[in-house]
C-alpha cells in the first residue's frame, strides 16, 4: 500500500514538473499547441516533417506563435519585417537564440 501511494506522488510530482512552463504562452496571449506532458509538442515531430508541420502551424495559428521543446518554450515568427526587427534592430536583446538545424528541401 505505501509503494503504491509512493509511485502515485511520484508520478504526480514528475508530471506538474514536465508540464510546469505550458501556459507560459497562453498566458501571454500567443496562439499555439496545446502541449502534451514530458514531450510538450514533440511527438509530431516523429511522425511528420519539420517542414510540413511548421506549415501547418502558420495555417491554424498564424505568423507568430508559440509551441514547446519538451517543457522549453518556443516562439516561432514568420513576419518578415518583426524578424528584422528581432534579427536587426533588437538583436542585443536577443542573444539566446537557439541554432535550427534540419534537412529538408525547404531550408
Amino acid at each position: 500500500m505505501k509503494a503504491h501511494y509512493t509511485m502515485r506522488r511520484t508520478i504526480g510530482r514528475e508530471t506538474g514538473y514536465s508540464t510546469r512552463n505550458h501556459d507560459y504562452w497562453r498566458s501571454r496571449g500567443v496562439p499555439g499547441p496545446k502541449p502534451q506532458p514530458f514531450l510538450g509538442n514533440l511527438l509530431e515531430v516523429f511522425r511528420k516533417p519539420l517542414s510540413d508541420i511548421e506549415e501547418q502551424r502558420f495555417r491554424d495559428y498564424g505568423r507568430v506563435h508559440g509551441f514547446y521543446d519538451f517543457n522549453e518554450p518556443v516562439l516561432t515568427v514568420g513576419e518578415p519585417e518583426l524578424i528584422k526587427q528581432i534579427l536587426v534592430k533588437d538583436f542585443q536583446s536577443f542573444h539566446n537564440r537557439r541554432q535550427l538545424r534540419v534537412s529538408s528541401k525547404y531550408y
